[in-house]
């Protein structure tokens, strides 16, 4: 059987300013053969994919790698063959600089506000811990940004400024705590007295923002309270 290979119209030169953003994948039946090393295919030895960046029939050896693609719409990593991801890392790292030069767009008085709105409620949760989607959701719910993108990329702004920084993982964060204790009003000469310590976690916290008096969260009044009875009881008993 004869293996026919035709890239006319697929061979798109990706070393231009930018990618066709509305590159279209090579049909099935335009190639019985992988279109960089033409070998043919074969549903169990040598399988059919596409690269994302140029739409050729390529064979999974003759696409080993994977990269973002954010001017083709895809964010996360997506199979790119051997002879578009030299380009396609240099796409993606002028796409990061381009991001980079977005977070300056945002005021002080912004991303002070995006700084309280996460740190209220983180400090409402059980742990202090949240995931970058949640941070994103509080910032969209409170109109500090219009727009979830907008969002994400505040989010970013505060994590290069070192108000939020890396949890325990690589997905977890937390609230800078050497900033929560710092009055972050406008006149810094008046002396910083709305910090205390929860009662039960001994964790500082804002009072002006506290859900109970003497407590950080509802779960450290509520903790504190049931401990108490509990150590009433034992006195009881032991009495």
């Amino acid at each position: 059987m004869g293996v026919s290979v035709d890239r006319t119209p697929f061979s798109i030169e990706l070393h231009g300013s930018s990618y066709d953003k509305k590159t279209s994948w090579q049909p099935d039946s335009a190639s019985n053969a992988c279109t960089a090393c033409h070998m043919e295919f074969s549903a169990w030895t040598r399988r059919r994919h596409h690269c994302r960046a140029c739409g050729s029939l390529v064979c999974a050896e003759c696409s080993p790698n994977m990269v973002a693609l954010p001017s083709l719409g895809y964010t996360t990593p997506v199979r790119v063959c051997v002879a578009c991801e030299p380009s396609s890392r240099q796409r993606k790292s002028s796409d990061s600089l381009i991001d980079d030069a977005d977070l300056s767009t945002f005021s002080i008085d912004c991303v002070e506000d995006a700084f309280d709105e996460i740190s209220t409620h983180s400090r409402m949760k059980t742990s202090r811990y949240f995931v970058k989607s949640e941070a994103i959701n509080w910032l969209v719910d409170s109109k500090c940004v219009a727009t979830r993108s907008a969002a994400a990329r505040l989010f970013r702004r505060l994590v290069a400024d070192g108000m939020i920084v890396q949890g325990m993982d690589s997905t977890s964060f937390m609230v800078n705590t050497a900033l929560v204790a710092i009055d972050r009003r406008p006149s810094y000469d008046i002396a910083h007295t709305e910090t205390s310590k929860c009662l039960n976690c001994a964790r500082s916290y804002l009072k002006r923002m506290a859900p109970a008096d003497g407590f950080c969260t509802i779960d450290c009044k509520t903790n504190a309270v049931f401990s108490r009875s509990d150590a009433l009881r034992a006195e009881a008993l032991c009495a």
